[in-house]
C-alpha cells in the first residue's frame, strides 16, 4: 500500500506531529508499505518539497511557535498522488485540504487527524487572545466549514480529542490510537531505587504557554525539600529565556535545556532521573509523557480539562490539581518522602505502557484506513443498490414523511400508547436518571434491552420522551396486524438480511448516532414472550457502539403476574451507560462492550426480581 502524509512542514524535529509522523512512516516502511511525504521536506525518495506560504500577521505569530505552512502546487501535488491508495491528512490547514480535494477526485481515500485544539492557537497568541471562548469556537466552526466536513475518519490521539469534536458537534467517525511510544524507550536494565538525599524530576516539552513549566518551577520554590530537588527542563520555544530567568530567581536548582536529543539521548536522561511531572493545561495525548513511563519513570500528572495525559495516572498519589502550584509541591514533598512508592508505581506504569507501543498504534492506524476505504466504497457503490438504496430510505427518511409520521406518532399513536400501557399493563420505568446521563452528552448512544412483548420497542420509544429513539426491528415485525402500524409509525429501521443491507445499515446508522440519536436494538433477536432468562446476544449493537465510540445504554423488561395469573405489570430498568474501551482494538472493544452489557443486564435482572 502507498500511503501519502501531508503536512505543512517535516523539517521541524521537534514538533511533536512531526515526530508522530515520522514514526508512524518508520514502522509502515517495515511493514513493507510505501510512505511519501508531502509538506516543507529535506530532499529524498518519497518526499514531495513545498515552498512557504507567507500570511500576513498569522506567519509572523506562528513561527514563534516553530509552525511554518506549506504553499500548494498542483503539479508537485498530483506528481505526489501519482499511485497512491491513501492520504492522510495530519493538521487542518490549506495544503492538507487542496490534497484531499485532489485525491478525492481521483478516487484516492482519505483520512485525517485531530492534532491540535483550538486552545493552542489562542495560547499561542497569548493576551487577551488566550482565553477567548469566543475565539475558540470561531476557530473550531472555521475547522468544520472548511476542512473536517470532508473525511469521515478522524485519527484521535485520545478520547479527549473524541469529546471536544463532538461539543464543537464535529459528525465524524473517531478512531482513538495513541500516536504511540518508538521502540528506543525502554526500561533501564540495571535500574537501582534512588534512596539519596536528592529528588530528580524532569519535564520534556515545548517552551510555550499551555506547557506551564513555570507552574513546575513555582512548586519547586514552594516544597519543604527545595533545596534537595533538582529539576530538568527539556524542549524549545518561546518561553525558554523566560522560564530560565524565573528558576534563577525563585533561586531553585532548574536546568533548562533547549538541546536537541537523539532517542538514545532522550532515554539515557530520563533513565537519570527518579520522576516526570507533567503540568500542560492543553494536551491533545502526551507522548513526552508516554515516553517517559516507558522508560520507567513514574509520572505526576496535572488534571486540568484540556490534558488528555491525565488519563495515564493510575492512583491519587500521581495527579495533582491543574494549575495550582502548592498543590503540585505537597505532592512532589510525599514522593521525596517516600521513595519507596516510586518502585512500586514503576512496575505499574511499565504494565500500562504495553498498550500504547508504537505497533499497537500502527495495527490501529492500519485498521481506519481498511474502515476508510471501506466507507468509500459503501458510497460509491452500495448505496447505489437496490437493497443499499431501500435500507438508506429506511434509515433517511425524507422530511415529508417524518413530518406526517410524527403527527401521527405524538398526536394519535403516543397518547393512546401511553393510556393503554398505563391501565393495561401499569407500565412504569425505573433508573430514569440514567438515560438523561445520555441526554447530556454530545452524542448519541445505542440501548438494548431484552425481546418479551410485541409492545416493548414502543415502551423503549415511551421511555425516551420527547426524544425520538430509532428501533431496529426483524423485518417481518412490519408485517404484523397491530403492532406492524406502530413500528412503521415509530420509522423502526429493519435489520439486515444481505451484505448491501448490512454495510448501508452500518454506514447509515453510524451517521445518525453521530449526529446524537439513540439507536435502540433487541440483540436476543427473536421475541420470546415473557421469557426472564437472558438469551445469547448477537453482535450488531456493539459492533455499532463499538464503531463511533458511543456507549451503551442496558434496559432489563421485568413483568409481575395478577391473582388470575395474567401479566398486570412491566417495568423497563434502565442500567448505567456503559463507554466501549478506546485503547482496545475495534474487535476486542465490541467483545469487550458485549460481555460488559450482558453481566450489566443479568445485574439489572437480580435487581428487577430480588
Amino acid at each position: 500500500m502507498v500511503i501519502l502524509f501531508v503536512h505543512d512542514d517535516w523539517t521541524i524535529a521537534s514538533n511533536g506531529t512531526v515526530m508522530t509522523g515520522l514514526r508512524f512512516a518508520t514502522e509502515l516502511r517495515n511493514r513493507g508499505h510505501e510512505v511519501r511525504f508531502l509538506g516543507k521536506v529535506h530532499p529524498g525518495v518519497g518526499n514531495y518539497n513545498l515552498k512557504e506560504r507567507y500570511i500576513p500577521i498569522i506567519s509572523r505569530v506562528s513561527k514563534k511557535q516553530d509552525v511554518v505552512f506549506a504553499r500548494p502546487d498542483k503539479k508537485i501535488i498530483l506528481e505526489a498522488l501519482k499511485g497512491v491508495n491513501v492520504v492522510h491528512c495530519f493538521m487542518p490547514w490549506k495544503i492538507s485540504y487542496y490534497t484531499a480535494k485532489l485525491a478525492k477526485k481521483m478516487g484516492i481515500t482519505v483520512t485525517t487527524a485531530f492534532h491540535t485544539h483550538p486552545l493552542n492557537i489562542t495560547y499561542g497568541i497569548g493576551g487577551l487572545a488566550m482565553n477567548s471562548k469566543l475565539l475558540q469556537k470561531f476557530i473550531f466552526w472555521r475547522w468544520k466549514k472548511t476542512f473536517y466536513r470532508h473525511f469521515d475518519n478522524v485519527h484521535c490521539p485520545s478520547y479527549l480529542c473524541v469529546e471536544e469534536m463532538r461539543k464543537a458537534k464535529y459528525h465524524n467517525k473517531c478512531h482513538v490510537i495513541s500516536n504511540g511510544c518508538n521502540s528506543n524507550f525502554y526500561p533501564d536494565p540495571n535500574y537501582q531505587p534512588n534512596f539519596d538525599k536528592d529528588l530528580k524530576i524532569i519535564m520534556v516539552g515545548r517552551f510555550a504557554n499551555e506547557k506551564r513549566q513555570d507552574l513546575l518551577i513555582k512548586a519547586i520554590s514552594k516544597s519543604q525539600h527545595r533545596d534537595h530537588i533538582i529539576a530538568t527542563l527539556v524542549g524549545r520555544g518561546p518561553n525558554e529565556t523566560k522560564l530560565a530567568n524565573l528558576a534563577k530567581a525563585l533561586g531553585v536548582n532548574i536546568t533548562v535545556s533547549s538541546k536537541i536529543l537523539s532517542k538514545d539521548e532522550m532515554r539515557s536522561l530520563l533513565h537519570s532521573h527518579d520522576l516526570y511531572v507533567h503540568c500542560a493545561e492543553i494536551e491533545i495525548e502526551g507522548m513526552t509523557c508516554i515516553e517517559a513511563f516507558s522508560s520507567g519513570l513514574p509520572c505526576l500528572i496535572g488534571n486540568s480539562p484540556l490534558s488528555a495525559t491525565k488519563q495515564f495516572s493510575i492512583s491519587e498519589e500521581t495527579i495533582f490539581k491543574g494549575g495550582d502550584a502548592l498543590d503540585l509541591a505537597k505532592k512532589i514533598d510525599y514522593f521525596f518522602e517516600h521513595r519507596e512508592s516510586l518502585i512500586t508505581l514503576r512496575q505499574q506504569y511499565l504494565e500500562q505502557a504495553k498498550h500504547y507501543q508504537i505497533a499497537a498504534s500502527i495495527d490501529r492506524f492500519l485498521e481506519m484506513i481498511k474502515e476508510a476505504t471501506a466507507d468509500k466504497l459503501i458510497t460509491i457503490n452500495t448505496l447505489k443498490t437496490k437493497s443499499g438504496k431501500k435500507m438508506l430510505k429506511k434509515i433517511r427518511v425524507p422530511l415529508l414523511f417524518r413530518f406526517l409520521s410524527g403527527l401521527l406518532y405524538y398526536g394519535l399513536a403516543f397518547p393512546v400508547i401511553v393510556l393503554f400501557l398505563f391501565f393495561g399493563y401499569r407500565f412504569k420505568v425505573k433508573g430514569l436518571t440514567n438515560l438523561r446521563k445520555i441526554h447530556k452528552l454530545k452524542t448519541g448512544a445505542v440501548s438494548i434491552s431484552n425481546h418479551i412483548h410485541n409492545l416493548d420497542s414502543a415502551m423503549v420509544a415511551l421511555s425516551s420522551f420527547p426524544r425520538k429513539a430509532i428501533i431496529t426491528a426483524q423485518p417481518a415485525n412490519f408485517k404484523l396486524p397491530v403492532a406492524g402500524l406502530l413500528v412503521n409509525a415509530l420509522q423502526a429501521v429493519p435489520t439486515p438480511t444481505s451484505v448491501d443491507e448490512t454495510k448501508t445499515f452500518f454506514y447509515g446508522l453510524g451517521k445518525k448516532v453521530q449526529n446524537k440519536k439513540i439507536v435502540h436494538f433487541f440483540p436476543e433477536g427473536k421475541l420470546v414472550k415473557y421469557d426472564i432468562h437472558l438469551r445469547e446476544f448477537k453482535k450488531g449493537a456493539f459492533l455499532l457502539a463499538s464503531q463511533e465510540l458511543v456507549p451503551i445504554l442496558p434496559m432489563y423488561f421485568s413483568y409481575g403476574y395478577n391473582k388470575k395469573g395474567q401479566v398486570s405489570r412491566v417495568t423497563l430498568n434502565i442500567g448505567k451507560p456503559i463507554f466501549p474501551n478506546p485503547i482496545l482494538p475495534k474487535e476486542e472493544r465490541t467483545q469487550d462492550l458485549m460481555e460488559a452489557s450482558l453481566l450489566a443486564m443479568q445485574q439489572l435482572s437480580n435487581w428487577a426480581y430480588n
